[in-house]
Parts: structure tokens; sequence; C-alpha cells
């Protein structure tokens, strides 16, 4: 992203006409904040998202209180629990796989209709029974070649019993 940046900068000292600097400003704008951002995201996930408070001086008045030393945050925030639905939820509403996993735990994942989740599937359910989707044109459907295969026999038959000329 930073190259792309630095390209689109040369690129404006370079222009000849004004739709060729409009163009590259454009451009050169969109990337320059992508790669802030992009920079400010990394710095985000490095850090863990914790910010530090570092106090140089600090003013005690007369009946104030203060504590000197190292302080940890105990809960701070509680941490977001993320729903994943392929994993199923903890509140017994959603039926688990159940399939014996490689630790020799059950499978927590939500199952599907024939009981076992995606990754345990067993059996296929197979396509639905009577299944239309599959049928786009009906050009070889055993109806279609009949009749085709009558037209063309009768148009044989016509063909053979015109005189020539």
């Amino acid at each position: 992203m930073h190259v792309a940046v630095l390209t689109f900068a040369r690129r404006l000292g370079s222009v000849d006409t004004i739709q060729q600097q409009d163009s590259a400003e454009k451009a050169l704008n969109k990337l320059a904040r992508t790669f802030t951002t992009q920079v400010e995201a990394l710095k985000r996930y490095r850090t863990g998202g914790k910010q530090k408070v570092t106090v140089e001086h600090v003013h005690v008045h007369e009946g104030g209180q203060a504590i000197v030393g190292n302080i940890e945050s105990g809960e701070g925030g509680s941490k977001k629990e993320r729903f994943n639905p392929m994993q199923g939820d903890d509140t017994g509403n959603s039926a688990y796989c159940g399939a014996n996993t490689r630790e020799g735990t059950r499978c927590r994942s939500a199952s599907m209709e024939n009981g076992r989740c995606r990754m345990h599937g067993g059996m296929s359910m197979g396509a639905p029974k009577g299944n239309r989707n599959a049928w786009k044109h009906g050009k070889y459907s055993k109806e279609t070649v009949e009749a085709r295969r009558l037209v063309q026999a009768l148009a044989h038959i016509a063909k053979a019993g015109l005189p020539e000329g």
C-alpha cells in the first residue's frame, strides 16, 4: 500500500493535463487514507487494543488521596462475546452434532437436518426429491426426442414423395 501511495505521489508530480492531475490527486488521497487506516488497525492489533496512560506529575491537595505505584486494571470492560452460527450456541436452543472428535469429546457444532454438522456430515442427504431445479430446457427429454424423430420421419416421407424439378 505504501508503494502505491509513493507511485501516485510521483505521478502527481509529472502530470501534463488537468484531468490527469485530478485523477492522480483522487487516487493519492484514497490510497493515503487507506494506508493510514491500515497502519492504525495494525497498531491496535499489535497492542491488543489496550491503551496505556503514563502520569508523570501528580498534585495532591490537602484532604486528597493518591495511590503511588503500578496499578493493574481489573475487569475494565467485558470482552465482547462473538456468536458463530456454525458453532451453535450454549443456550441449548440448537441441536448439536454430537460426533466424536479427535480429542475424545463431543462435537458442539450446530447440526443439519441429518443430525450431523457440516464437518461430520456422514451420509449425504442428496438432492431434494422431485428436483425441478435440475430441469433446464427439456431439449433431451424422452418426449422431445420422440417428437423430433417423428417430425424428421414425416419430413423424409414428404421429401421422398415430391417430384424432382
